[in-house]
């Protein structure tokens, strides 16, 4: 498995690949309101969904690590050593969230901030805004219903 250590391809070594990644991202959905959704991934299953409400700073950030990152880690590894990756948004790379994901002993993959995404969830969000376009929501709340049925 190839990552992106600055602009060099660097491989990850097979104790990374072993013991599993969990992958988040964020994206806005448009209507032409628009929400900010954090979702995070494994390579068998999806994890949780969260609907941010306004902007992330990071300590809106670390309570969604909090609430959706952490649960989901345990219910897809069960207790089983796991990375976590996410990109290197100012929230994400903030000291006082390096510091709670220390305390929280999350071991995470480092991400150069020019790097290309590298996550799944990507395909996810491409995937979710191509059907969003097909039933077409016309009010916040319908466009929340159908995040959270395409989920």
């Amino acid at each position: 498995m190839t990552g992106y250590k600055g602009s060099i391809p660097e491989r990850l070594s097979p104790s990374q690949v072993s013991i599993g990644v969990l992958w988040s991202d964020e994206s806005t959905f448009q209507i032409p309101a628009s929400l900010m959704v954090w979702g995070c991934v494994s390579a068998h299953s999806m994890g949780n969904l969260h609907i941010c409400e306004g902007t992330i700073n990071a300590e809106r950030y670390i309570k969604v690590l909090e609430q959706h990152m952490l649960p989901s880690k345990q219910r897809l590894f069960q207790g089983r050593p796991c990375s976590f990756q996410q990109d290197n948004a100012k929230p994400h790379s903030a000291r006082v969230t390096t510091a709670w994901l220390r305390s929280k002993r999350v071991q995470v993959l480092d991400r150069p901030a020019c790097s290309p995404d590298l996550s799944p969830t990507e395909n996810v969000w491409h995937i979710m805004k191509h059907k969003k376009r097909q039933r077409r929501p016309r009010t916040v709340e319908q466009l929340k219903l159908y995040i959270k049925q395409e989920w």
